[in-house]
């Protein structure tokens, strides 16, 4: 816990450096994080961006890095779920569709349900 703390510092205070050296202007990060110049500059200067701020400051700075990150945990989260018995197969997520779905039916011109559709192109 105290490594984690140091790091959260240590990134604190690389912020501004990593800010000043990106593509964007400082207006561009004022805007992005709906902070009033002032704000801004205080926060940079007594090293106090919030953890919020800080992770839309990396995804402006580092987009591939935030990019990649927010993937992995997206795919870790499904796993988990998957784990926990909330997913479902591929099988079901089909049956589901075609009983909620609405399609066009060139046979019949008209829409309806893609689990009978299954049954109108079969017996056409």
């Amino acid at each position: 816990m105290i490594q984690t703390i140091l790091d959260f510092k240590k990134l604190q205070q690389e912020l501004p450096k990593r800010i000043a050296g990106s593509k964007y202007k400082t207006t561009h990060f004022i805007d992005e994080l709906g902070l009033s110049t002032a704000t801004y500059y205080r926060k940079a200067s007594s090293e106090k961006f919030t953890a919020d701020e800080m992770m839309k400051i990396v995804e402006l700075v580092e987009p591939k890095e935030y990019y990649k990150w927010q993937y992995e945990q997206e795919i870790k989260e499904a796993q988990q779920e998957f784990m926990d018995g909330k997913g479902v197969s591929n099988e079901e997520a089909t049956k589901i569709i075609k009983k909620y779905a609405r399609v066009y039916c060139p046979i019949t011109s008209k829409f309806q349900f893609a689990s009978s559709l299954d049954n109108e192109l079969k017996s056409a």
